[in-house]
């Protein structure tokens, strides 16, 4: 009690009791107190607060280095994410071509197992291709992209999906027609680097050139050539180095069932489908 009574009369009556045990004495022999300088409990309190601090840091760094570790494990593109945040922290004043070499990494990893088709369409609209203010026929192309993807592993089935520019769909116009009717486009083909497009009322063969326009190249005839009438082109295939154009591949017929023409089961390789 003599002991805490000289104490306490050094720091003041009324302090916390929690003070006399951060409060060094020395004790010599005659019983004397000889309280050090306040500086000690300073410094002590200084240390506390830094290693809290060290462990709020450490609290924080821990998770989310293991969730960078653990995206790393499950993802293939792992590697470009890893070096993405390595450069992030080594300097964030990355020059251009740092920065471009990173992106297109990242998209070779993207892309290792994507592959792209071309995808075209064109439209058939019948009698209502017709844009009688113009005095024209049109239809509608259609370009696209078709594509196949397969996970890293290469396991599953591969994924298949188009994708259609539909802000670039150009009109193809022409006023090749007979009967006041054309441009009804039932098949497209590449053949020799060139898109040609077949109009099943005029059996008129075009060319789509680079800027969308329609070049009249062939005209076919029904049946064996020698009609007057277009042939009604329907499908188009190439086989040995040629292109081989067919129609319905069947007998035109009456609403009585009575055979009227064959000139739909010729191909244009001067060959009656059946």
């Amino acid at each position: 009690m003599a002991l805490k009574r000289s104490i306490q009369s050094y720091i003041g009556k009324g302090r916390d009791d929690d003070l006399y045990s951060g409060l060094i004495v020395d004790v010599n022999d005659n019983d004397d107190l000889w309280p050090h300088s306040r500086d000690h409990m300073t410094k002590g309190r200084n240390l506390n607060k830094t290693s809290n601090v060290i462990k709020k840091l450490l609290m924080v760094l821990v998770p989310f280095l293991f969730i960078i570790i653990l995206l790393s494990i499950i993802s293939y593109n792992g590697s470009s994410l890893l070096m993405s945040i390595f450069y992030l922290f080594k300097d964030t004043r990355l020059s251009e071509e740092e920065r471009r070499y990173m992106q297109i990494k990242a998209e070779v990893e993207k892309d290792a197992h994507r592959h792209e088709f071309e995808l075209v369409a064109v439209s058939d609209r019948d009698s209502a291709s017709i844009n009688d203010a113009k005095h024209e026929w049109n239809s509608i192309l259609l370009r696209g992209t078709l594509v196949r993807r397969k996970d890293g592993a290469g396991e599953d089935e591969p994924l298949y999906k188009a994708e259609w520019r539909l802000d670039k769909s150009p009109e193809l116009k022409s006023k090749i027609v007979e009967g006041r009717r054309g441009m009804e486009l039932s098949e497209l083909k590449r053949f020799h680097d060139r898109l040609y497009a077949f109009d099943d009322r005029t059996g008129t063969v075009f060319e789509v050139s680079g800027d969308n326009q329609v070049l009249p190249r062939y005209i076919l005839s029904e049946g064996d050539g020698n009609s007057p009438k277009g042939f009604k082109c329907e499908w188009a295939t190439v086989k040995d180095g040629k292109i081989i154009v067919g129609s319905i591949g069947k007998e035109w017929t009456n609403k009585h069932g009575q055979i009227t023409t064959r000139d739909l089961t010729w191909d244009k390789n001067n060959r009656q489908q059946r």
